[in-house]
């Protein structure tokens, strides 16, 4: 078990010590998409997370915009697949391009998955 007991920032971030918990089983670092997604599957199994990070909004950037068939399934599961597939657009192949040549293409519909495509939805919307 974790413990909050003497926990601080550094001098040049806000301090929230009184609004954390004296303990908790797991901290969670980051509220991006994989800690997020952490703290969902965490939620889902009934464990006591603290989601700490370092920032106080969600990003209004697009750092991460491509959604994974693998993460899709994920979605599935989590019943939050159709919303995305709504708010995104599907990617059925991918060009890559070096020093002006095309270097490779990869066609998704090759792929043995159920959802065999990726999805172009921006980290706004992920978290």
């Amino acid at each position: 078990m974790l413990t909050t007991d003497g926990w601080g920032c550094g001098s040049n971030r806000r301090t929230v010590r009184e609004n954390l918990p004296n303990s908790t089983d797991v901290l969670v670092v980051g509220a991006g998409p994989t800690g997020l997604m952490l703290a969902v599957e965490l939620t889902r199994r009934g464990i006591d997370y603290l989601l700490i990070d370092e920032v106080e909004a969600p990003s209004t950037f697009i750092k991460g915009s491509v959604v994974s068939f693998r993460t899709l399934e994920i979605f599935e599961e989590l019943g939050i697949f159709e919303e995305a597939r709504k708010l995104g657009t599907v990617v059925h192949a991918v060009v890559l391009w070096a020093e002006g040549r095309r270097a490779m293409t990869g066609d998704m519909a090759l792929l043995d998955a159920p959802h065999a495509y990726n999805l172009h939805l921006g980290q706004p919307y992920t978290e």
